[in-house]
């Protein structure tokens, strides 16, 4: 067990900043590769293909969610307790049956959403799609097991090894010639394959166990702790990728396309604020910190994030018509406008993860649920006027509006702790 910070104890002198620059670099880099596909990708495919295929990863996404059945949120707290007699492999086994509830969950939401955005596969086509979406939960499963026992950079090292794989495959599939979007679907479930591969190797390694079990109590500690996780994923996921959907419902494959584009950079600048409460969010839960320990450090990171969005702004349009090339360029003005709502996200990422910490994850949930009403009604209203212009400013209005709601709720928290201490 950890032992806990004095009340004075500045999270630096204890490692926080080592692990958080360390995490941030390696995420970074995975994000860097990330970011290599969605350029080639892009480049090869052309907005409709990439639309699609940034589509399929959405609805992927949404499945994950709820499958996860919040686990992983519950791994972080009954993993790392000293009070509680969950196991690793109890997590296992769970795991591996919820990846196989998401083949099933994945292949439902394609045959009734996907047609809706003019997105139509053939039976194989369907099964490809399948494939991707089990092994996305169950390699994101396992590297939640990673960061719940506070392997944390052990953990972001797999993920960025994972993307070069995924990277290395997509290259391969250009240089082939590709222009259909599903081989790119094959690649990023083979990729994952690969990665789950790599992440059981590495769990031994670090001395945890890789053989699954079945304990029924175990088993339902773990999803009674989760299921408030789940709101607090699937709101989040919905939130920070619905909009692509309703793009897509109420615009075409193309303007997905586009707004993906636009997407991409605020998604990099996030990298900041997550590797920051990763471990933040495993000293809160075993005990080492409370919330006030990490108030300065919270302060440093919004002041960072500010600088790093006007510089985005600054270099947007440079960065589209030269990664991407002349078909986005309307992505710019969205992509500005995307960039200041990481201020909310960032908030977010540290409130509402030091409210899931202290076990408090349904204050959690009420944040990301907000959010996804607004971002959803915002949307709704918006993007049949604006295009998706509309959908950057109401993912603005959501994203900020969960942020404020997370810290506001921490707060209360922390002074009815006082209150009764």
């Amino acid at each position: 067990m950890v032992e806990p910070l004095p009340a004075s104890a500045e999270p630096g002198a204890d490692g926080l900043v080592r692990t958080t620059g360390t995490v941030l670099a390696l995420k970074a880099l995975s994000a860097a590769l990330v970011g290599v596909v969605a350029i080639v990708t892009a480049r090869q495919l052309g907005p409709s293909g990439r639309g699609a295929l940034v589509l399929l990863y959405a609805v992927a996404s949404f499945a994950l969610i709820a499958c996860g059945m919040g686990v992983n949120v519950a791994a972080k707290v009954h993993l790392v307790s000293p009070t509680s007699s969950v196991t690793t492999s109890d997590y296992l086994g769970l795991s591996t049956a919820l990846s196989a509830l998401q083949v099933v969950v994945c292949l439902l939401l394609a045959i009734t959403l996907l047609p809706r955005v003019h997105v139509h596969l053939t039976p194989a086509e369907f099964l490809v799609f399948g494939a991707l979406g089990g092994s996305m939960l169950a390699q994101y499963l396992l590297l939640e097991l990673l960061v719940a026992h506070g392997f944390i950079a052990v953990a972001a090292t797999v993920d960025a090894a994972g993307s070069g794989v995924q990277l290395a495959i997509v290259l391969g599939l250009v240089a082939a010639g590709t222009r259909s979007f599903i081989p790119f679907v094959s690649a990023l479930a083979i990729a994952n394959a690969l990665q789950i591969l790599l992440t059981l190797v590495v769990i031994k390694r670090v001395g945890l166990p890789i053989m699954p079990t079945y304990q029924r109590s175990h088993w339902a500690a773990l999803l009674q702790t989760g299921l408030p996780g789940i709101v607090v994923g699937l709101a989040q996921v919905l939130t920070f990728r619905l909009d692509r959907y309703l793009i897509g419902l109420l615009l075409t494959p193309g303007a997905v396309g586009v707004y993906s584009v636009s997407a991409t950079a605020p998604e990099l600048i996030r990298l900041l604020p997550l590797a920051l409460s990763q471990p933040v969010i495993h000293r809160l839960a075993s005990g080492a910190a409370v919330p006030e320990h990490f108030r300065r450090t919270r302060l440093q990171c919004l002041a960072v994030l500010a600088a790093i969005v006007v510089l985005g702004a600054v270099l947007a349009p440079f960065a589209v018509r030269e990664l991407f090339g002349p078909a986005y360029r309307g992505a710019v003005t969205p992509l500005r406008v995307l960039l200041l709502a990481e201020f909310g996200i960032a908030i977010f990422y540290l409130d509402g993860g030091a409210l899931t910490a202290v076990d408090r994850v349904r204050s959690a949930a009420t944040a990301a649920t907000v959010a996804l009403v607004l971002v959803v009604v915002g949307d709704l209203i918006l993007i049949p006027r604006y295009g998706i212009l509309g959908a950057a400013w109401a993912s603005v209005a959501a994203y900020s509006t969960m942020g404020v709601t997370a810290h506001v709720l921490l707060r209360r928290h922390q002074s009815a702790r006082r209150a009764s201490s």
